[in-house]
């Protein structure tokens, strides 16, 4: 599907569900207010003759396809059209498929959207990707703590949901206009969570787009929960000789033995008197 090329920025989605396609479209149409072009391709052959008829700035690949799936088709993209900006949109987070699609040279992977608040992230993104413009940035993977991650957030006023895995541990972090404002790992909840998540010596993380909890379990400033936490990780570290009530308790809560029920019950193993 042709469309006007006087827009600023020319979008060109591939995806075998019309419907999805014709919803996704008409969203970021609303909400780039028509400055984007949009043009629509339902599989490889259709998006080849889009590509031929019209320079487009960006390409959002859907991973799913029957006959050829979108890895296969950005794995033809790739020294077809060098250079050329693919976007690749996936019903599920893979984290093998994420990393054969950015190792072929596609510049985000990216969940499909299925609520309004979805297809705004997504729109951010797309944002993000079209102005910055197609040499400006860098690519790369990077190893980094999980408090990097926060303070950039952070830094940044944005809002998003930062999902930590390692091993059989899951958590999220809720980063809300810049403040963390709840985090929950197993069945903690509140700061606990949040010191244990960031306690975590490795593991993996996405940020994902922000939904407001069912409760807020955080209230206080970020530089003093990061400060805390790192605090917090150098006295439960092994044979730290600064441990205290309040560390120890937080490594026993956190140990795969314990079943915390609340971020708020901290209890107290020893007091000592000076």
């Amino acid at each position: 599907m042709p469309e006007e090329p006087s827009k600023r920025h020319q979008l060109l989605f591939v995806d075998d569900d019309l419907t999805f396609l014709a919803t996704l479209t008409g969203l970021l149409k609303q909400i780039s207010h028509a400055n984007w072009g949009f043009r629509t391709a339902s599989n490889h052959s259709q998006a080849l003759e889009q590509l031929k008829a019209q320079h487009v700035d960006i390409v959002v690949l859907d991973i799913e396809m029957p006959v050829m799936d979108g890895i296969e088709f950005l794995r033809l993209l790739a020294p077809t059209y060098p250079g050329l900006r693919v976007v690749m949109l996936s019903s599920r987070l893979d984290e093998n498929a994420r990393k054969t699609s950015m190792d072929l040279g596609a510049a985000l992977y990216l969940e499909k959207p299925t609520t309004p608040e979805g297809f705004k992230a997504v729109f951010a993104a797309l944002d993000l990707l079209v102005t910055a413009g197609p040499k400006s940035g860098f690519r790369g993977v990077m190893q980094v703590g999980l408090q990097d991650v926060l303070q950039m957030e952070c830094l940044s006023r944005k809002s998003s949901i930062l999902a930590v895995s390692t091993g059989a541990r899951r958590g999220e972090i809720y980063v809300c206009d810049g403040a963390i404002v709840h985090a929950e790992s197993g069945q903690l909840q509140g700061e606990m969570a949040l010191y244990g998540l960031l306690g975590l010596s490795g593991g993996e993380f996405t940020l994902q787009p922000y939904v407001e909890p069912a409760r807020r379990s955080i209230s206080g400033q970020y530089e003093f929960l990061l400060m805390e936490a790192a605090r917090l990780r150098d006295e439960t570290g092994p044979g730290s000789p600064h441990s205290n009530g309040h560390s120890r308790a937080l490594r026993a809560a956190l140990s795969e033995t314990s079943t915390p029920t609340d971020a708020c019950g901290v209890g107290i193993e020893e007091a000592l008197l000076c």
